[in-house]
């Protein structure tokens, strides 16, 4: 045998916000969603430097691979290989003497060319500019560190560029990353070939 048990409809009421005034129920949305659009910023910013973190390592263990293959490569042929390589990956490739002068660049030489295209923000619409303000606000409200510009040294030597001083020191892959002038990230890594 069931019982029904009738309750008056003031009851039904949750208790704690029976004696939350209004004003205080709306205060407390409004600073639940501000704690979510918070957690969220912080989130995406973690989000985005795993998968920059991610690129990086896969980057640097790639260029492990092209230096630990390039002495098998005969010297003939060393230029050619990196620039097929060079194409394939949409990667610039650079080796530099000791002394710090360029000895190649898989940009220069017959039918090479950047496999990458630095775009000047200045002639972008509106709504990108939009965008890079509301990513420099990001990175302000989560106190990201700052990122370096990235630009193409006039004298193209070792040491204007630090990953490639460090990596040489090290004796191993190190990474670096920058933002081109429309802040599209440029992924730079270094590392040192076998000695002969």
């Amino acid at each position: 045998m069931e019982r029904a048990i009738a309750t008056p409809a003031n009851d039904l009421t949750v208790s704690f916000t029976a004696r939350m005034s209004l004003t205080s129920r709306i205060l407390a949305v409004n600073v639940f969603v501000l704690a979510l659009l918070a957690g969220s910023l912080f989130y995406l910013n973690n989000y985005r430097n795993s998968l920059t973190a991610e690129r990086l390592s896969r980057a640097e263990t790639e260029l492990a691979i092209i230096a630990a293959t390039f002495p098998r490569i005969e010297t003939e042929n060393r230029q050619q290989w990196l620039m097929a390589i060079g194409r394939t990956t949409s990667s610039r490739y650079r080796i530099y003497t000791i002394n710090g002068d360029k000895a190649f660049d898989s940009n220069s030489g017959v039918g090479a060319r950047l496999p990458y295209t630095l775009r000047d923000p200045d002639a972008e619409p509106f709504r990108k500019d939009i965008a890079r303000m509301l990513d420099r606000f990001v990175e302000f409200a989560v106190s990201s560190p700052s990122v370096e510009e990235f630009s193409e040294p006039e004298n193209d030597r070792l040491e204007h560029w630090p990953e490639a001083v460090a990596a040489g020191k090290k004796r191993a892959p190190v990474s670096r990353l920058r933002f081109a002038p429309d802040r599209t990230p440029m992924l730079n890594v270094a590392t040192p070939l076998p000695r002969q």
